[in-house]
């Protein structure tokens, strides 16, 4: 059991729990967290098995249940997390703790445009990537092809996780639309 310690402590799970946030991949950072989850079960094995050996019988079973505990706390948070995905919120980052940051970065981008008057967003993340629905109040109530095609490529540029952006001139912000960029 000593042996299949190192791999999770030193070298794939803390790769990638590096990488996660960098990449903004959930999944990666999910696996990363299962990586530390498997090293605390073996570890606790061990010592289940080394109280065995030594006498002490009930160390197994307080093994047994840190195990059962910690399978327990990382399925409901992974479910949490899970179904309020399915839910189709507002994107997150990696550890879903934080609207993410490029929301910000979207409206800024949107705002910078001479003939947007107002701005606003609802950002979602598709798996890996995002779809951007972007709302814009025109200054002179009206805006041509052009310039929509021009803001939504310049938000396309942003970020390679940008796979969808829609640009919806109207007269007024939506109710539910981000315009502010975070919470």
């Amino acid at each position: 059991m000593a042996v299949v310690i190192v791999g999770p402590v030193f070298f794939y799970g803390p790769a990638k729990a590096k990488l996660a946030p960098v990449l903004h991949n959930k999944l990666l950072y999910a696996d990363a967290d299962m990586a530390k989850a498997d090293w605390q079960t073996t570890v606790a094995s061990i010592v289940g098995v080394l109280g065995v050996g030594a006498g002490v019988w009930w160390l197994d079973g307080a093994a047994a249940l840190v195990i059962s505990l910690g399978i327990i706390w990382d399925g409901s948070r992974n479910t949490r997390t899970a179904v309020i995905d399915l839910m189709d919120q507002r994107a997150r980052t990696y550890d879903s703790k934080h609207p993410h940051p490029l929301a910000g970065d979207v409206l800024s981008t949107m705002r910078s445009r001479p003939w947007v008057k107002e701005a606003g967003l609802r950002m979602r993340d598709q798996g890996q990537v995002f779809h951007i629905e972007a709302f814009v109040v025109p200054h002179k109530g009206k805006v041509s092809l052009q310039q929509t095609t021009d803001l939504s490529e310049r938000i396309s540029d942003l970020d390679w996780k940008v796979q969808e952006v829609v640009i919806v001139p109207t007269d007024r912000i939506p109710d539910g639309a981000d315009t502010a960029g975070r919470e």
